[in-house]
C-alpha cells in the first residue's frame, strides 16, 4: 500500500503523524502518486479539496469523498 499524508496547514507540513510524513498539498501532482486514492477528511473544506486535487491532476476516480452531502449549520 502506499500513503501520503499532505495537509494544506503549513505549521502540518514537515512534521509527521502516526510515523507518516505530512507533506503540501502538491506532492500530489508527482507521478509517483498516480491513481494512488485520495481521501479527504475534511467536512467542511471537503469539495474545495476535490476540486484543487482535480487541478493538481489527480483523477476524479481516485479521489475519496468521505461525506455524500455537506451542509452548512
Amino acid at each position: 500500500r502506499t500513503y501520503v499524508l499532505v495537509d494544506g496547514d503549513e505549521t502540518k507540513q514537515g512534521r509527521s503523524w502516526r510515523g507518516l510524513d505530512i507533506h503540501p498539498p502538491a506532492v500530489l501532482g508527482r507521478p509517483a502518486f498516480a491513481g494512488v486514492p485520495l481521501v479527504i477528511s475534511s467536512y467542511g473544506s471537503q469539495e474545495e479539496m476535490a476540486e484543487a486535487a482535480l487541478g493538481l491532476g489527480v483523477p476524479e476516480r481516485s479521489i475519496v469523498r468521505l461525506y455524500r452531502q455537506v451542509r452548512a449549520y
